[in-house]
């Protein structure tokens, strides 16, 4: 006979446990920089803006110059001379530890402000007076923000844009216009002059009488002229 033996194999379970990871690693920022004009002249001004995603800190560095700001933000540039502004913008895990970072880089030009040479009208109501008498100068610019008037050992400021000043020298005198283009920043601008003279003339004057000869008791008509009195 055949004998059958049964056997009880009791099942090994092994116990298993599944971990979800997530990674620690933050995001790399995203940045988009633009400014509102890639050249200006000196004295002008450009908007300079920027978006950012991603991140939680930036940076704006230009020549030795490092500030911090906003994430998002714009700021207006004057610069006098051309510079090159770098954005730098981090995602800062606060672990001690760098975390990822973007930069982008702008140049905004800077050309010299070229102005125009003032144009003068200047002249004398009478280039010729008496001791007594006087003359109007009169004067209008074009292109001058700041003009003086010098005569003998004055200078006075006058109106840069049109004016007039009566004048009563003792003797011949010249009046010298200066007008200047200023940029204002401390360098001289474009400038030009010019000169007018006031003559003074010593009087004269000439006596006449309606007769050259007369009798005794008839009356006699003097008549007289005079100049530059």
């Amino acid at each position: 006979s055949q004998n059958t033996v049964k056997t009880n194999v009791t099942p090994t379970v092994t116990n298993s446990q599944t971990v979800n990871t997530t990674s620690n690693n933050p995001l790399a920022p995203s940045l988009s920089v633009n400014i509102s004009s890639a050249s200006i002249t000196t004295g002008q001004s450009a908007l300079l803006k920027w978006n950012s995603v991603n991140a939680n800190r930036c940076v704006l560095k230009y020549g030795p110059s490092e500030e911090n700001i906003s994430v998002n933000g714009t700021k207006t540039l004057a610069p006098s001379q051309t510079t090159t502004y770098q954005i730098w913008c981090v995602n800062d895990p606060g672990t001690g530890k760098d975390g990822p970072a973007t930069e982008r880089y702008v140049t905004l030009y800077v050309s010299a402000l070229t102005l125009a040479t003032p144009s003068i009208s200047f002249y004398a109501s009478q280039s010729t007076i008496g001791t007594v008498q006087n003359s109007v100068l009169n004067w209008s610019t074009s292109n001058a923000n700041r003009c003086v008037l010098q005569y003998g050992s004055s200078e006075i400021n006058v109106d840069a844009t049109r004016g007039s000043l009566t004048v009563s020298p003792s003797q011949t005198t010249s009046y010298r216009l200066i007008c200047t283009n200023d940029p204002g920043t401390g360098k001289d601008g474009p400038s030009a002059e010019r000169t007018v003279s006031v003559a003074v003339a010593a009087p004269s004057c000439s006596l006449t009488t309606n007769k050259s000869s007369y009798n005794l008791g008839e009356s006699i008509i003097f008549s007289w002229t005079s100049q530059n009195a």
